[in-house]
C-alpha cells in the first residue's frame, strides 16, 4: 500500500491511467484506449510489407534439411526442393532423427531421379533439334572431300547422290560450255577431268574398266584432236555444226543435273524429318546409360521406403512384414 504524506503537492504523483489508481482515468484516456482497441489486426502486424522483404521471408516457415546445402546443383530451384521435402515430410510425419534422415534421403532420391529425366529430355530435344544440321553438315564435308579428289576418284559424276556434289559438277558443265563457245578446247579438257576422273590412254581399249568412260569427254577429246589438227594445217576451223551439236550436249547435262539437284534437295528434306522423328530414342550407347542410372534410382527408393516404413512399424508397435531378399545368380 502507498502511503502518503498530506504535505506533498498531488500534482507529483504519477497517474493510473488504467482506473485502479488514485483517480479514475478521463473520457478522453477511454476514447484513446477504446480506439487503440479497434484498429484492424493488419495495422498491429510487423512483418514485410514490400515485395522485396516478402522474397526474403517466403521460406521461413519451410523446413531445410540437412542436405539441401549439397543436393543442389547450380542453377536448380531450391523452392522446388524444399516443396518436395515439405510434402514428403507432411506424407511421412516423421518423428525422431532415423525418419527424418530417411524421408530426407526418400526426396534426394526423387530429386536426382528427377534430374535424370531432365537429362534424358535434353539429350532427345538436342538430337531432334540438331539431327537436320548435323545431317547436312555431313553432306557438306562429303562434298568437299569428293571436289578435292576428283580428279584422281573418278570424278564428281561419280556420286550421284549428294545434291552438293551435283551441283558443282553443273556449274563445271557451265565453265565448260563456255570454254567450248570461246574455242578454248584444251582448257575443257582439264575440266571434263573434274567430272570424270584423269584421262587415260588405255581408257579407249579398255573402256569403263580404264576409269574414264566413253561417252562425252570421248567424244570432246577427239573435236579436240580435230581443231588441234586443222590449226597445225592451217586449215578451216572444225565444222561450226559439230560445235553446236557438243555444246547441245551439255546443254542437255546441265539440264539433267539440275533436275538431279532438285530430286536430291527434296529427298535429303524427308531424309532430314524423318531422322528427327527416330531421335526421340536415344543412341544405344545414351539408352544403356540412363537406363543403368534409372534402374539404380528406382532400386534405391524402394529401399528407402521400405526402411521408413520399418521405423514408423517399430516405433508405432506394429508388427513387421518379414523381408524378402531376392538375389539372381
Amino acid at each position: 500500500m502507498v502511503e502518503i504524506n498530506p504535505c506533498q503537492d498531488p500534482e507529483q504523483f504519477p497517474l493510473n491511467t488504467k482506473g485502479n489508481g488514485l483517480r479514475p482515468p478521463s473520457r478522453e484516456e477511454k476514447q484513446g484506449t477504446r480506439s487503440r482497441l479497434d484498429q484492424p489486426a493488419s495495422r498491429k502486424a510487423t512483418g514485410p510489407r514490400t515485395v522485396q522483404g516478402k522474397k526474403r521471408n517466403k521460406f521461413n516457415a519451410l523446413k531445410h534439411g540437412l542436405l539441401s546445402k549439397f543436393v543442389l546443383l547450380e542453377g536448380e530451384s531450391r523452392a522446388e526442393y524444399v516443396s518436395l521435402l515439405n510434402g514428403l515430410s507432411d506424407y511421412w510425419q516423421p518423428q525422431g532423427k532415423m525418419e527424418s534422415v530417411e524421408v530426407e534421403n526418400l526426396a534426394v532420391l526423387l530429386w536426382r531421379k528427377r534430374r535424370l529425366l531432365q537429362a534424358e529430355n535434353a539429350e532427345i530435344s538436342e538430337r531432334m533439334k540438331f539431327t537436320g544440321f548435323d545431317y547436312m553438315e555431313r553432306r557438306r564435308l562429303e562434298a568437299w572431300e569428293d571436289s578435292r579428289a576428283a580428279k584422281v576418284s573418278g570424278g564428281l559424276l561419280k556420286n550421284y547422290t549428294n545434291p552438293r556434289v551435283i551441283r558443282e559438277a553443273k556449274e563445271t558443265f557451265e565453265l565448260i560450255r563456255f570454254a567450248v563457245d570461246e574455242g578454248k578446247i584444251w582448257k575443257c579438257l582439264q575440266l571434263v577431268t573434274i567430272l570424270y576422273g584423269v584421262y587415260q590412254e588405255k581408257d579407249l581399249d579398255q573402256g569403263l574398266q580404264g576409269g574414264t568412260p566413253h561417252g562425252f569427254p570421248t567424244f570432246l577429246r577427239a573435236y579436240a584432236e580435230l581443231a588441234e589438227e586443222a590449226e597445225k594445217q592451217g586449215n578451216e576451223p572444225v565444222d561450226p555444226g559439230l560445235k553446236k551439236l557438243i555444246l547441245a550436249m551439255i546443254d542437255a547435262k546441265i539440264e539433267h543435273l539440275e533436275m538431279v539437284e532438285k530430286t536430291l534437295n527434296v529427298i535429303d528434306q524427308e531424309k532430314m524429318k524423318y531422322k528427327s522423328l527416330a531421335a526421340v530414342i536415344p543412341g544405344q550407347e545414351e539408352s544403356d546409360h540412363l537406363l543403368r542410372y534409372e534402374t539404380h534410382f528406382s532400386r534405391e527408393i524402394d529401399r528407402t521406403l521400405n526402411r521408413l516404413e520399418r521405423l514408423q512399424r517399430i516405433r508405432k508397435g506394429q508388427p513387421l512384414p518379414p523381408q524378402v531378399d531376392v538375389r539372381i545368380s
